[in-house]
Parts: C-alpha cells; sequence; structure tokens
C-alpha cells in the first residue's frame, strides 16, 4: 500500500513539473529565425517604432544611414508574402522624404535597395538613423 501511494506521488509530481514546463517554454518569445509551423511576424524584430514626422528625415543632417534587412533570411516562403510589414512599420509616408534625403539614398543605393524598400525608421544615437529595410521583388 506504501509503495502503491508512493509511486502515485511520484507520478503526479512528474506530470506537474511536465506541464508546467511545457507551458512555460511556450511563453518564450521566438527568437528571430527560428523555424515555426507558420511564417514568423517580421514586425516583432524590429520592436516597437516611434512615429517619424517627414519633416524629421527632411530636417535630418547625420552623416551615418545603417541599414538592417528585416526577413529577409529565406524565412519567409516566398518573397512576395510580406504580410503586414509594410503596413505595421512607420516609414508609408517617409518613402518620398527619404528618395530626396542624400545620406540615406546612398546608403540605400549602396545596397542596391530603394526608397520604397523601407519598412521602418528609427533615429539613433550620435546623429545617424537606421533604416529597416526588406527587398521587394517587384522590380
Amino acid at each position: 500500500m506504501r509503495k502503491l501511494s508512493t509511486l502515485a506521488i511520484i507520478a503526479g509530481l512528474v506530470t506537474a513539473m511536465v506541464t508546467t514546463g511545457a507551458q512555460a517554454q511556450s511563453n518564450y518569445p521566438r527568437q528571430p529565425g527560428s523555424s515555426t509551423a507558420t511564417d514568423p511576424d517580421c514586425t516583432d524584430i524590429m520592436g516597437f517604432m516611434r512615429s517619424v514626422k517627414p519633416a524629421e528625415i527632411q530636417s535630418f543632417n547625420g552623416h551615418r544611414a545603417v541599414l538592417i534587412p528585416v526577413c529577409e533570411d529565406g524565412t519567409m516562403r516566398t518573397r512576395n508574402a510580406y504580410g503586414s510589414l509594410f503596413r505595421d512599420g512607420n516609414a508609408e509616408l517617409l518613402r518620398l522624404p527619404i528618395a530626396s534625403q542624400p545620406v540615406m539614398i546612398n546608403a540605400l543605393k549602396a545596397r542596391d535597395y530603394d526608397q520604397h524598400d523601407v519598412v521602418s525608421v528609427r533615429f539613433s544615437a550620435n546623429n545617424g538613423v537606421i533604416l529597416y529595410v526588406h527587398q521587394r521583388d517587384m522590380r
């Protein structure tokens, strides 16, 4: 009787630990590039983007633009499956000012992008700008 009770308690504890461990593991955020059954949410990679006004782009006088490609590592089944990538970024109304900004457009052209490939814009320290880009296959 004592062995049966001990065995039942151990089995219950093991089941509880396995269930809790599985639930905890499912709560961790996905790492960029990790494989899942569905396509990744590319906007998770960028994080929160504050609104940027066209006037801020036009008045940018920095000398450095850094490009960060988003979801160009083959995680999407087709390059044309953008989902909400371009809508969720903050560059929707900034593409024309970006095209007229020499530092930004030169950085884009140097890596074979254009202003229409910009998904989101973030100003960085030391008077720089970060452009999140995704190469479209519409060209």
